[in-house]
Order: structure tokens, then C-alpha cells, then sequence
């Protein structure tokens, strides 16, 4: 490490770094041009060390186009000239679920050690605010320091950050943030020396880290120089981000959750931004998480199937959306398209391990089987909505299903379709199969985290007896009753009294914010959509159904100064349909709008 000889003790670790956002402004290959670039420098440089934002995606991205430079890059890791991970991607941490912070963990340090790299740091230098559970998910890892920035106002730079379970690491915090280029820019050397002594002195007496780099950006050559010449009044070193936190530690503590905007912008008004982004995210992590994962991991046990290479990578996908530029739906236009095909993939492969773990049929069968999974830690009992298909040649007008102990399924036939499948296995010639199509409804009781297999034969299924009441403008089932009361939907709980009165509408707000966050405007009336016919009905002995139309009047746009709603508007429509089925203690809710 370079170290430059002083006449003052005050200790400043100078970590040379690149901030590096996947996709943001730019789209991922225009920005991964530059990566290569940025990091061809950074191996042709004499430099020290150089931290490679804490995310071992950027290794992945450069390898992938100079496959040749393998053998330089891990050199320079092996000699700690070049620091990578922990992380696979830098995430957002608030909307994304706590499973997949693991497994971005998890990932980043199978490559980290893949690499030969060692010596990480919980790096957290530009997340819009920190989970409380953050250092418990660190420590797991057996990481025992971080460095943070947004939404942290600390006692002191250097304080101990605790989780609710007791787990705690030692926090450095960034009081001006990551993005530092006195040594970067063209400057003169007072104007240097001066930014350096306004970004020391807001570390108090604590040892001073400055983190030189920004954006997208690649070291410049002459940075011990220009180090040097500044230099005076500081023990100043080039070091590893892991070496500049060394040493004695301040006794303050924080605890929990870290949102506090007051040192930092947070942009807490991304959650409602590009909201199908957020749907397709909370879909593919229950995919992988809920069904994927424990039936993957139930059917290695039972016949050893191995699907850790494939469901890897779609993690590695799903993580791909993960940063907060991504998934908070702030970037331009282009990268949110470009997230769209890394959902699909997730979803594609996905739905071909859980058929594989499963056992699903490669063709249609007489008497097929059914499996039904519960992902949640309760037993279920309820209604499910099911679908079996049956060789026509041989389908019955009707059929009935039997549970894995011989009983009859409590069941109820709401469709029948004559069509064709498309088989296309790897042990079959490709082929169309006429298939006779049922849809049913079961009452099926599942144990919490586990499954059970039921068989499908022909015959009329027992009738099932009708619990529910229909009304003109309310439906109710043995405990819950939902009515439309004055364009109010209420809910009553009939087993006690309990009346949930307005409990399900639409509410317009005028939003004049930028790419990130939501900004209301000034004196603006909200617009309440407004119910325009509803209707009840039966879909069968099992449940009874509510239909409510909607008409919500929006504005075409905002007026020209984007201070107010333009005048012109259009009305919406939007559709809700309300399930009650027998013996639930829910309602089950449909929404489309236009």
C-alpha cells in the first residue's frame, strides 16, 4: 500500500473505488462499454487497490466480454490490489424480500471465493435506507462491519449497529457519501487541499475514510500524486476498504432501522413507481421461495434430482432487477423494458423446475394424479380452484377425487372443455393430444409447508351442500357478509359483530414528482372512483360472488407549469370481483382496470 510520509497523526484511509450502477441512466450495455473500459485501466494502473463496488456482478459483466484478462484480475484480487463482494448485486433492501438479501449474499460470496477474494466488508454505500434485520443478515455471513451512508444520523462516524435479534456489526458511516472525486476532477491543488479538510473535519475526531471515486468512473493514474501533494497535516494511505476499518471503535449504538432523511435523500417515494415491476418481483420471489425451493429440496431428498445450476441462475436473473435504480422504477425507459425478459426467464424456469420436482405428467393419463402444495406455515383448509386434463378417447362425462387416504374430496365441477395439449418432451415425439379439459373447485385440507397427492376418477362427485346467501347487493357465507352499502363496501363478521364499513375503494391523488419520487400537488382535491352498477350471483354451491363496476375520472395531464390537473379528463373503468366461498374466513378479491 502506498503511504505517504507526514508530520500530523490524523489518520486518512483512502479507498479508491467506482460506484457502479448496473443500469440507471443509461441502459446495462451502454453502461458495461464503460465497465470494460473503467476496469481495463484499473488492471493497467500501478494502483494499490481499487474497490470494485462491493458487487461481484461487475467481474461477472467485465469477464463475460474480456474473458483474457482472467488470470490479470485475479492476480490483482490474490494480492488484495482489487476488492469484490460480498454482494451479488447492490440492492435495494425495502422492496425486495428478506429471502433474496440472503441469496445475494449467498451468490456474491460463492464467486468472492471462486475468485480468490477475501476480506469484504458489508458495504452499503447508496441504499435508500437499511432494514433493521440488516446486521443479523450480515453477521450471517460472518460479516462484522459495514459501511453506510443514506438514512443513517449517527452519534459518531464510527458506531455499533444492532439488529432486534441482538446481532450486531460495526458500522462506518459516510457523512458526505461515497462520491468523492477531489482526486478525480482537474483542480487546483488549494481547491483540493481545501475540499479534503471540509470532508475531514465532518468526521470529528474520527479516524477520516474517504472513499475517492463516483459514478461510472475509473481511477486516474496520478492519484498518489495528487494524494501526496495534499497530504500534509494527515497520515495518509491508499488501502483496502477492509484495512481502513481497523482498529478502535466508538461505543455508540443505534439501533433498528436506519430511514432518516436528515444527512441524506432517501427517495422513499419509489414504491409506487412502475408498479407491474414491483408485481413480476413479489411474483418470481414466491415462485422460487414458496414452491421451487422446498419442493426442489424434497425432491433431491426422495430421488436426488439436482436443480442447484438452473435455479442458481434464475436467482442470478431475478437478482439482476434487484438494484435500486431497477427495481424502484427510476431509471430510463429502456432499462425497465430490458428487466421485463429477466422475469420471464425466472418464470420460465421456474414453472420447468417445479414441474420436474413435482413429477408433472409429460402426456395426458386416465385417472390422474393431483398434487397440492402449501408454501405457508398453516394448515389449510378451503377451497382451491384446480384444473385436470383427461385423454378424450377415454374421458368420462364427469368425475370425482379421492385423497391419498381413499376419501372422497368434497368437489364441484365449474367447467368442461373438449380441446387439444401440446406434448413436446425430451422421450416423446412432439404431438397434439385431444384432451377433455375440467375445471373444478375442491375443498382440500393441506398441512402448513407440506403436500398431498389425490386421484382423479370418473363419476359424478357428492353433492355439496349450499351455505351461502345471495342478496341483490350483498353476499355471506357462515361468518363473514359483504355488502355494498351507498357505494361503501362494508364487511360484517357475523360470528361476533364486527363491521368493517368503507373497506375496499380507489382514491386518485395528482402526482407532479420526477423519476423517483411521488410529489403531491399543491391544494389538489383526490378523486374517489365512483361505483356504477354492481351485481351478485353464484359460481356454484361453493361460493358466491359480489361484481362491483367502477368509473374513476382522471386527468389527461398535468397543466403546462405541472402545478395543477389539466382540465380534459377520461373516465377509467375498473372492475372488482369479490369471492365468498364456503366455510372461508376470507375474501377473495380480483381487480382489473384499464
Amino acid at each position: 500500500m502506498a503511504t505517504f510520509a507526514t508530520t500530523a497523526l490524523r489518520p486518512l484511509f483512502v479507498v479508491p473505488h467506482t460506484h457502479w450502477d448496473r443500469e440507471w441512466y443509461r441502459p446495462f450495455e451502454a453502461y458495461r462499454y464503460r465497465l470494460v473500459k473503467t476496469l481495463d485501466a484499473v488492471l493497467d494502473s500501478d494502483l494499490p487497490y481499487f474497490l470494485l463496488d462491493g458487487q461481484m456482478v461487475v467481474v461477472e459483466d467485465y469477464l463475460a466480454i474480456r474473458p483474457e484478462r482472467a488470470t490479470a484480475l485475479k492476480q490483482r484480487v490474490a494480492e488484495n490490489r482489487l476488492g469484490a463482494g460480498p454482494w451479488y448485486v447492490l440492492p435495494d433492501e425495502f422492496l425486495v424480500s428478506g429471502e433474496s438479501l440472503v441469496r445475494n449474499l449467498l451468490i456474491g460470496t460463492a464467486a468472492m471465493r471462486a475468485l480468490g477474494a477475501g476480506g469484504a466488508v458489508g458495504y452499503l454505500p447508496d441504499m435508500f435506507g437499511h432494514l433493521a434485520q440488516m446486521p443479523q443478515v450480515l453477521r450471517g455471513f460472518g460479516l462484522d462491519k459495514a459501511v453506510v451512508w443514506r438514512g443513517v444520523n449517527p452519534p459518531t462516524p464510527r458506531f455499533h449497529w444492532r439488529s432486534p435479534d441482538g446481532s450486531d456489526v460495526k458500522a462506518a458511516w459516510l457523512p458526505l457519501g461515497y462520491y468523492q472525486t477531489m482526486l478525480i476532477e482537474d483542480l487546483p491543488e488549494a481547491t483540493r487541499r481545501e475540499q479534503l479538510d471540509r470532508y475531514a473535519a465532518a468526521f470529528g475526531t474520527a479516524p477520516v475514510l474517504l472513499l475517492s471515486g463516483a459514478d461510472h468512473m475509473a481511477p486516474r493514474r496520478d492519484t498518489h500524486a495528487l494524494l501526496g501533494a495534499i497530504a500534509e497535516g494527515y497520515d495518509a494511505r491508499i488501502v483496502p476498504l477492509a484495512t481502513a476499518l481497523e482498529g478502535e471503535w466508538d461505543e455508540a449504538r443505534v439501533e433498528g432501522e436506519l430511514r432518516d432523511p436528515a444527512k441524506a435523500y432517501i427517495l422513499p417515494g419509489v414504491f409506487s413507481a412502475r408498479t407491474p415491476l414491483k408485481q413480476s418481483n413479489v411474483a418470481c420471489q414466491t415462485l422460487l421461495e414458496r414452491y421451487v425451493e422446498p419442493l426442489g429440496a424434497l425432491a433431491w431428498m426422495a430421488r436426488g434430482a439436482d436443480q442447484q445450476a438452473f435455479l442458481t441462475y434464475a436467482w442470478k436473473e431475478l437478482l439482476k432487477n434487484h438494484p435500486h435504480d431497477s427495481i424502484c422504477g427510476c431509471s430510463v425507459d429502456q432499462v425497465h423494458r430490458e428487466m421485463l425478459p429477466r422475469f420471464d426467464a425466472v418464470r420460465q424456469v421456474g414453472h420447468e423446475l417445479l414441474a420436474d420436482a413435482v413429477g408433472v405428467l409429460p402426456r395426458p393419463l386416465d385417472n390422474p394424479p393431483v398434487f397440492a402444495f402449501n408454501p405457508t406455515p398453516y394448515a389449510f383448509d378451503g377451497w382451491l380452484d384446480l384444473t385436470v386434463d383427461w385423454p378424450l378417447a377415454s374421458a368420462p362425462e364427469s368425475i370425482r377425487m379421492l385423497d391419498d387416504a381413499g376419501a372422497e374430496v368434497p368437489l364441484v365441477v365449474r367447467d368442461r372443455e373438449d380441446t387439444e395439449v401440446f406434448c413436446a418432451e425430451i422421450d416423446f415425439n412432439p404431438d397434439w393430444h385431444p384432451i377433455r379439459r375440467f375445471k373444478l373447485a375442491a375443498r382440500l385440507t393441506l398441512p402448513a409447508f407440506g403436500g398431498r397427492r389425490f386421484l382423479a376418477q370418473a363419476g359424478a362427485p357428492a353433492a355439496v351442500a349450499r351455505t351461502l346467501e345471495v342478496e341483490p347487493m350483498a353476499i355471506a357465507n357462515e361468518t363473514l357478509r359483504l355488502a355494498l352499502e351507498d357505494e361503501r363496501l362494508v364487511l360484517t363478521d357475523t360470528s361476533t359483530g364486527a363491521r368493517f364499513e368503507d373497506c375496499h375503494f380507489f382514491l386518485d391523488e395528482g402526482d407532479a414528482g420526477d423519476s423517483y419520487n411521488f410529489s403531491p400537488l399543491a391544494d389538489d382535491a383526490p378523486v374517489r372512483a365512483k361505483v356504477a352498477y354492481a351485481r351478485t350471483g353464484a359460481t356454484g354451491p361453493h361460493a358466491a360472488l359480489l361484481e362491483v363496476h367502477y368509473l374513476l375520472e382522471l386527468p389527461m395531464a398535468l397543466s403546462g407549469d405541472r402545478a395543477r390537473r389539466a382540465s380534459a379528463t377520461r373516465e377509467v373503468a375498473i372492475v372488482s370481483r369479490f369471492w365468498l366461498r364456503a366455510g372461508a374466513r376470507r375474501v377473495e378479491v380480483e381487480t382489473h382496470l384499464d
